[in-house]
């Protein structure tokens, strides 16, 4: 289960209500044919703050690099891609030399297969 706090939170366990809209993806480079695929959603801090794209992805950049995130086992690889769509926004991350960074447009389509995704669940605070 995925109790929210002050980082964000990837969390699988609502695999049944993952909405297009506000979700994330974990992809990686496909170097086999099949793979098993882990679906679930993103419960983001706790505290109500401005939602804009800059503070966004910084935050999740923060997250990522510093704090265990993800509600399941995982090591990042080289190439790893997360993808995050929320509020209308879509921010994609990347891992590389041991971190991950702003992500870019794949224009090379590189084959990916997918991870883990999830749907993100916005908290307000009352």
């Amino acid at each position: 289960m995925c109790d929210p706090g002050y980082h964000f939170k990837l969390c699988t366990c609502a695999a049944e209500d993952i909405d297009d809209a506000n979700c994330w993806r974990l992809m990686r480079i496909d170097t086999a044919p099949q793979s098993d695929i882990v679906i679930g959603s993103i419960c983001p801090p706790e505290f109500q703050f401005e939602n804009t794209s800059i503070y966004l992805q910084n935050k999740i950049l923060e997250d990522l690099n510093k704090h265990s995130v993800f509600d399941f086992e995982y090591a990042p690889v080289q190439g790893d891609t997360l993808e995050v769509t929320m509020d209308g926004r879509e921010l994609s991350f990347k891992y590389e030399n041991g971190k991950f960074i702003e992500g870019e447009v794949d224009y090379d389509f590189t084959p990916m297969e997918d991870i883990a995704e999830g749907y993100i669940d916005v908290l307000a605070k009352n």
